[in-house]
């Protein structure tokens, strides 16, 4: 009795899986599946549509020289390189390998640089105003000799309008830093549309904490 009732059961499920009387699969019929399949090949095709025709209306909302939106930041951004963890740079002058991978940043990012011509209109930068006693005397490096950032590297437009633009760049050296110790300095950059807050700390400037071991 228990043998006839499973072999019924098998036999129920094969006849689901495929009713050769009826020609059915998994109870539908080639016709039936073939519908549903062009149903909801149509319906997600007509979604598809909706999100790229949604897509490229945005699109042309948007310029390929500037962006929408500049109310968040409108001064230029300004940062350091050699890049460092937390804005810390540490090294001792007497081990080599501990500034070593400073140097390698520094020269693969100079790597780009050429000595093209520059103008001489440029916005001034200055660093280390509030540690003058302590860093000593500073030196700018600009661009063709400048201590500033060449005006004619702004506004920026793109890689479609610029596709070799480099960043401007301001080396500084801190000729008579004090040693054992650490030093948060404060670097600014000057110009007409740029304006400081207290409420936003990197606005036209950056902070970075060195400190030289002897």
């Amino acid at each position: 009795m228990a043998r006839a009732k499973t072999k019924e059961a098998e036999g129920d499920w094969k006849k689901f899986l495929w009713d050769s009387e009826k020609k059915q699969f998994l109870g539908r019929t080639g016709s039936s599946w073939f519908k549903i399949f062009l149903f909801y090949l149509i319906f997600y095709g007509c979604l598809a549509g909706i999100f790229i025709g949604t897509i490229q209306v945005l699109l042309l909302t948007l310029s390929d020289f500037e962006p929408k939106y500049q109310d968040r930041v409108a001064p230029p951004g300004l940062s350091h390189t050699p890049y460092s963890a937390k804005t810390e740079i540490s090294f001792s002058v007497s081990n080599p390998k501990s500034y070593e991978s400073f140097v390698t940043s520094l020269r693969n990012f100079l790597e780009a640089y050429n000595d093209s011509s520059q103008q001489d209109n440029s916005i001034f930068k200055s660093c280390g105003e509030e540690e003058r006693e302590k860093i000593g005397s500073v030196e700018y490096f600009g661009m063709a000799g400048y201590a500033g950032f060449p005006l004619q590297y702004y506004p920026y437009y793109g890689k479609r309008l610029q596709p070799k633009y480099l960043q401007p760049l301001v080396a500084i050296q801190f000729h008579n830093i004090s040693h054992n110790m650490e030093l948060r300095i404060e670097c600014k950059v000057f110009g007409e549309n740029i304006k400081y807050s207290d409420k936003d700390r990197f606005r036209g400037r950056f902070e970075v904490k060195i400190e030289v071991k002897s």
